[in-house]
């Protein structure tokens, strides 16, 4: 059941980014878990909280005054509790939550590298494709496929890249893409907005090409493995098979100029990071970011 404590401090985000969403967004929380911490709040106060309109909420003099003493109540919280679990030291518990195939491909020898290094640390990861509510999980640091909301400010980019479209030698040799789509054997992701969209850039605009996946995965490893196999072409970020176009597995259909940025973001997941979820996103950024 949730406490007193963490409704005051999702009273605290909603006044400081001025919407449900947008502080939903920022805490890695859901927009209906803020809206009913709200409302629990003020029943048991029995009092207004805040004023809601269709874009925005404003805090009434009562929601405000509470908000000033709820931030100094829960900054001191914070630092009695980062006291007493010792979050200013490289010891204790780290909880990770990924995507599957990024976190195997690209981010897991960077993280056992952190780990030998700091042999206290207790590592809990968890990957998964759906997306996590990072307050009710106690996530430590978060890894993300952008664009993210502007909310997300403790965020640091990790990578960024292309999506571009992919298939194994001789399967499309001499096709136009994105331009002969229509006549390829597609592969779609089903855990994606991208999954019957694929994006493309023109003069520094992007535009989308509607296409008709012949067959479906819903993991990313799997993907990559039914297109080295000749099954058809899919849309990939490059940095995710870069070795398999290293080995001639796969082939690069589109030109740098033709696609749209693909980015990954590390974040601070919880609320109240800790020294060693911190280290933790200055080593990833530092072993793994790379421009493609």
């Amino acid at each position: 059941m949730p406490s007193r404590l963490e409704d005051l401090e999702l009273l605290v985000a909603v006044i400081e980014h001025g919407n449900f969403s947008a502080a939903a967004s920022h805490l890695g929380t859901t927009q209906p878990r803020v809206s009913r911490a709200i409302a629990r709040l003020e029943s048991g106060l029995g009092l207004v909280l805040v004023r809601r309109s269709p874009r925005s909420v404003s805090p009434t003099s009562e929601g405000r005054r509470l908000a000033e003493h709820a931030r100094g109540l829960l900054n001191d919280l914070s630092a009695v509790e980062a006291d007493l679990r010792g979050d200013d030291e490289m010891t204790g518990p780290l909880a990770i939550n990924t995507p599957p195939a990024l976190g195997r491909r690209l981010l897991a020898r960077s993280i056992a590298a952190f780990c030998l290094q700091n042999p206290a640390v207790r590592l809990d990861w968890s990957l998964g494709a759906r997306r996590v509510d990072l307050i009710a999980e106690g996530v430590d640091v978060a890894v993300r496929f952008g664009p993210l909301a502007p909310t997300w400010q403790r965020v640091k980019r990790l990578l960024v890249g292309g999506y571009h479209v992919y298939a194994a030698p001789g399967v499309a040799d001499g096709s136009n893409v994105p331009g002969e789509l229509s006549a390829l054997p597609c592969l779609g992701l089903h855990v994606t907005h991208r999954r019957d969209r694929w994006p493309f850039s023109k003069d520094g605009e992007v535009y989308w090409v509607d296409v008709e996946p012949r067959h479906w995965a819903d993991d990313v490893d799997v993907l990559i493995g039914l297109t080295t196999g000749g099954l058809g072409v899919t849309l990939l970020p490059d940095f995710m098979v870069a070795d398999e176009v290293a080995r001639g597995e796969l082939v690069r259909l589109t030109e740098p100029g033709e696609v749209m940025s693909a980015e990954v973001f590390v974040n601070l997941g919880y609320q109240r990071p800790t020294a060693r979820a911190r280290a933790l996103v200055d080593h990833l950024v530092e072993t793994v970011s790379v421009s493609w």
